[in-house]
């Protein structure tokens, strides 16, 4: 998320050329941040987003055995009021 909100490809182009290119970034506050799979990365990369301020949605390819207060966990069967 931080790397395509921050424009990190058009920041190393502009870079290269010496170039001052202004653009403004949106807020990630707000936003939902998608996750396959709930293991130690998607866990740390979801403890980012919520620092952030982020709605954290995390898919698992089975039923997950427990909840996250902070973190919603599905299943293999999504919701349609997460979409």
């Amino acid at each position: 998320a931080l790397h395509f909100n921050k424009q990190v490809a058009r920041c190393q182009q502009n870079r290269r050329e010496r170039r001052w290119d202004k653009f403004e970034m949106s807020v990630l506050r707000g936003q939902t941040l998608g996750l396959l799979g709930f293991g130690d990365i998607a866990q740390h990369v979801a403890r980012l987003g919520k620092a952030f301020g982020m709605r954290v949605v995390c898919l698992r390819p089975r039923q997950p055995t427990r909840s996250s207060p902070l973190y919603t966990v599905v299943g293999p069967v999504i919701s349609q009021s997460l979409l």
